[in-house]
């Protein structure tokens, strides 16, 4: 249980270790406090629906080739090939 806790903790170590060496907090803080937040809140609220749609599109071909897939299996296979993607 314990080995499995600190693989865990990898990803995020690694992840804080990267940006304190590699990322210049001041330009990041700069840009930030330039990032125009409502055109930013309006594209983070229509993301999920966006991807949301994109899996209904997904069941609907699918559904056409014979293969049922619920809506959640559609949705995180969606997710999945976004994460893999970036």
């Amino acid at each position: 249980m314990k080995l499995k806790f600190l693989l865990r903790l990898i990803g995020p170590i690694i992840f804080i270790i990267l940006i304190y060496f590699y990322v210049d907090l001041q330009e990041l803080k700069k840009i930030i406090f330039a990032l125009k937040w409502p055109f930013f809140g309006i594209s983070a609220a229509l993301n999920p629906i966006l991807i949301y749609l994109r899996s209904h599109r997904w069941r609907i071909i699918l559904t056409g080739y014979g293969i049922t897939y619920s809506e959640w299996q559609c949705y995180t296979s969606i997710l999945h090939g976004i994460e893999n993607n970036n």
